[in-house]
């Protein structure tokens, strides 16, 4: 990727390409993690780390509840469903 300067002139088309890599690396670093039972003593505090430590994390919790609710607020997906019930599986 080409690095520029402060008083380079950027062309439009340079800055998104190179704002479209940047985003592209990121994403490469830091993959989406699914965490089953994520409001459980276990799931809770593991979903907490992984979102402070910058990753996007998709939530699988048996039911919408105040504990879902804090792992939403703090920026997780939440899916609900059952881990017995392959369609709330695949869903997930």
């Amino acid at each position: 990727m080409k690095a520029f300067h402060t008083f380079e002139r950027v062309s439009a088309v340079e800055m998104e390409f190179c704002i479209y890599i940047q985003e592209e690396q990121t994403i490469m670093n830091k993959p989406r993690i699914l965490v089953l039972t994520a409001a459980g003593r276990t799931g809770m505090p593991v979903v907490l780390q992984l979102l402070d430590e910058g990753f996007p994390v998709t939530a699988f919790v048996h039911k919408a509840d105040q504990r879902s609710e804090r792992l939403k607020a703090k920026g997780a997906d939440i899916v609900v469903g059952s881990l017995t019930d392959i369609n709330d599986m695949r869903t997930g």
